[in-house]
């Protein structure tokens, strides 16, 4: 991206180099902010994988969201790759 602002960008932004990106708050989101709506998307990934995913993996979930289990990032990749196999309307024939 910084080579195609070449042209666009001041030389003091285009040639510095110690820009960091950011961190988000998934785990405040998972127990805190959003838990039902993330439950409820990794069920429908669970539902969506027909079989690759199972619903072990919502019993850990619920682990992580009561604070009995460390929190992952795990999570973020089940609910994703539901939404991944629905965007592109993977099927399993």
């Amino acid at each position: 991206m910084r080579e195609a602002l070449q042209d666009t960008l001041p030389p003091k932004i285009y040639n510095r180099f110690d820009k960091m990106g950011f961190a988000t708050p998934e785990e405040v989101w998972v127990r805190n902010g959003f838990p039902e709506q993330i439950k409820r998307l990794a069920a429908l990934s669970v539902e969506r994988s027909h079989g690759i995913l199972t619903a072990k993996g919502l019993e850990h979930l619920n682990d992580v969201i009561a604070g009995r289990e460390r929190f992952s990032h795990w999570i973020w990749r089940v609910v994703i790759f539901g939404e991944w196999l629905a965007m592109f309307d993977v099927g399993f024939d």
